[in-house]
């Protein structure tokens, strides 16, 4: 089994849940997506994304540990 993120769209969808990912600034939700909702419990802030492989995921971008992640979306 491959056990690089890079290579394995599965070990990357774990790690993009388990540390979230980061918006740049660039990319405004205003022209680029929908404002961030959080409606319930849990992940309800999340950014729903379709990894490679068709993997459908929601990555948190505003829980606490997120600015310590090395992921950033441009």
């Amino acid at each position: 089994m491959e056990t690089s993120v890079q290579k394995n769209p599965a070990l990357l969808k774990l790690d993009l849940y388990c540390r979230g990912i980061q918006i740049d600034a660039s990319c405004t939700l205003a022209a680029d997506g929908r404002p961030m909702l959080r409606t319930r419990a849990g992940l309800g802030s999340g950014l729903e994304v379709v990894l490679p492989g068709g993997l459908y995921t929601n990555i948190p971008v505003e829980e606490k540990f997120v600015p310590a992640t090395p992921y950033r979306l441009h």
